[in-house]
């Protein structure tokens, strides 16, 4: 029964992974078409109306679905996944299939769009950088996309071992950095979250400078102490003197 669990958690993740892939590749291709279609959406109505309850809703509905149909299907004596026979593995090949099939057609109109829009502006170095960055992050999109996890559906014994062999080295190795592109794309090569990291550091810096001014001024501060006595003396002999303290007369 724990085994059955993990094998359906792990299909609606993946399913769910899959999805917003597609909602990436969807929002990248409606952002790029805005620059050349006036108004065409806005941002964020897209996101709250759509992406969310798409996101998750979608793949809980395909789970949903091959559960109610084939809940024995889910989880074996050797893997907690899906089984191969009977051909079940298809309620989540299919769908991955499909996204990666869309991807690839938006990721080539994204490029067309981009290559259109690139060859009406000015030649000037601020415009080549931006170009650079822009074809940097276009490719790094392909594998941001899922439509590097295609691999994946040649990896079949007709191919032979040796080819097997390579395609999943490749896979894996493509995918594992998939996390990292993400990183790189929308964090380090998006111009308002570096503002913000530098925003966030300069704070921290300030914070601790500020702090280290405050203990050095405390330390090297002197206090001056005032007398809280009075002592008065009396010759009353010519060798005898008397003295005493009043004390707390001048606090």
């Amino acid at each position: 029964v724990l085994c059955s669990i993990i094998a359906g958690v792990l299909h609606y993740l993946y399913l769910a992974s899959f999805t917003w892939m597609f909602l990436e590749g969807l929002h990248l291709f409606l952002t790029i078409r805005n620059l050349k279609v006036a108004n065409y959406t806005s941002a964020g109505k897209f996101k709250k109306k759509f992406m969310y309850p798409f996101g998750y809703g979608i793949p809980v509905l395909i789970v949903a679905v091959s559960a109610i149909v084939g809940p024995q299907n889910y989880g074996s004596h050797t893997h907690c996944w899906l089984k191969l026979d009977k051909g079940f593995i298809w309620s989540f090949m299919g769908p991955v299939a499909v996204i990666i099939l869309i991807n690839l057609v938006l990721y080539f109109q994204i490029l067309w769009i981009l290559r259109s829009k690139l060859s009406s502006l000015n030649k000037d170095v601020s415009t080549i950088q931006d170009t650079r960055v822009m074809t940097f992050k276009a490719i790094v999109q392909l594998f941001i996309l899922g439509c590097s996890w295609g691999l994946g559906l040649f990896m079949i014994e007709e191919v032979g071992k040796v080819i097997r062999s390579v395609i999943a080295y490749t896979f894996t190795i493509i995918n594992i950095l998939q996390g990292v592109l993400l990183f790189v794309v929308h964090c380090l090569l998006n111009r308002q979250v570096r503002m913000e990291y530098k925003k966030w550091f300069s704070g921290i810096w300030k914070a601790v400078k500020t702090e280290s001014i405050e203990v050095t001024h405390s330390t090297t501060q002197t206090k001056t102490v005032r007398p809280t006595s009075l002592q008065c003396c009396v010759l009353a002999e010519p060798n005898i003197l008397y003295c005493q303290e009043f004390p707390g007369l001048l606090i």
